[in-house]
């Protein structure tokens, strides 16, 4: 998704955090070293691909603007295979607004359209704040094809899962924010209120799980339940279990 980084912004708070080696901070010494093109434009795609895919977030997406082969390796299933296994973990932290103090639904920023009929409406666009520790630098992320009535509730291996917010059955989402997809998953069987989310994103599966707090009878015993979705190439399996405790009668 071009521009999903967009300009870093400085940072909110004082702190003080001594970063290892960083981009930013190496001597560039071959900045007017002769390069021999007989040599360099002959290099094999595969290695270019390799250099490529260690590039850090920020670094490979200005590097799509080279060509149109760069731009679309972030669609190429070869290179995206590459990628998990050869590049580096780089873990940042991803942060939301909180809509008030009182809310647990996270803020969003309103965006006004006018339609061609000379009608507006306003669609809420979520926007989120990526740190990159490496390179101490702010990035502003927005999500505008996650729909309104959602909230995130747990983040893994560069996905986030967003789960609805309105008390029921509820839905379940999974974005990718650096290509802008979304993936729905079935809702869940049991109707909840604010469930706990799991999630575990690894190189072959996805792992998500929703437990608790189901909206049943407030009298004498209670079951807390869990629903869980497995997902990998053989597709998708949903399991359930139960958690029983007991309650005095209300």
């Amino acid at each position: 998704m071009e521009g999903a980084f967009n300009n870093s912004m400085p940072s909110p708070f004082s702190y003080t955090f001594t970063p290892g080696i960083s981009s930013a901070n190496v001597t560039d010494t071959v900045a007017n070293t002769w390069m021999d093109t007989r040599i360099w434009s002959k290099l094999p795609q595969p290695l270019i691909d390799r250099v490529i895919a260690f590039l850090p977030p920020p670094a490979f997406f200005r590097a799509r603007c080279v060509c149109k082969r760069w731009y679309s390796l972030l669609f190429s299933s070869n290179f995206l295979e590459l990628f998990i296994q050869i590049s580096p973990r780089r873990h940042w932290f991803l942060f939301f607004k909180h809509k008030s103090l009182k809310s647990y639904i996270c803020g969003n920023i309103s965006s006004t359209t006018r339609g061609s009929g000379g009608q507006t409406s306003t669609a809420n666009i979520f926007e989120g704040y990526l740190f990159d520790p490496y390179d101490i630098a702010w990035y502003r992320i927005s999500f505008p094809l996650v729909p309104s009535g959602f909230s995130p509730a747990a983040a893994s291996g560069g996905l986030i899962c967003w789960v609805s917010d309105e008390a029921g059955a509820k839905s379940i989402i999974l974005c990718n924010p650096l290509i802008g997809s979304l993936t729905q998953l079935p809702p869940t069987l049991r109707p909840r209120l604010f469930p706990s989310t799991g999630f575990k994103a690894g190189p072959s599966s996805i792992d998500v799980a929703i437990a608790g707090d189901d909206l049943i009878s407030p009298y004498a015993v209670k079951n807390l339940s869990t629903e869980s979705f497995h997902i990998d190439a053989g597709g998708l399996l949903l399991t359930m279990g139960y958690y029983f405790f007991s309650t005095e009668a209300l």
